[in-house]
């Protein structure tokens, strides 16, 4: 499993959500859409934010006592709002 072709529930949730094999076409549907952004915008990493955010960011969850895994997730669903997938949950 490639990790950057895994669709958001598989990467952000509590617990680690694996394969569900009775749905195996999200999994399927998510990679073609990361596919078709690639080959649109050209370039393999579309789900990064710019320098600033990212700086930002970290240095707000860093004095907060955050761990690298929650900032890494934390950048990821920044990116991911960008291309406005991303709905939060009201919890």
């Amino acid at each position: 499993q490639t990790l950057e072709y895994s669709p958001p529930e598989a990467l952000i949730g509590n617990p680690w959500v694996p394969f569900n094999s009775k749905k195996p076409e999200s999994y399927d549907s998510w990679s073609i859409g990361v596919l078709a952004l690639e080959l649109l915008l050209g370039t393999p990493n579309i789900f990064t934010v710019d320098q600033r955010t990212t700086v930002l960011l970290t240095n707000r969850m860093e004095k907060k006592g955050a761990s690298h895994e929650d900032i890494q997730r934390a950048l990821y669903l920044a990116a991911l709002s960008q291309f406005c997938i991303f709905v939060p949950s009201s919890s």
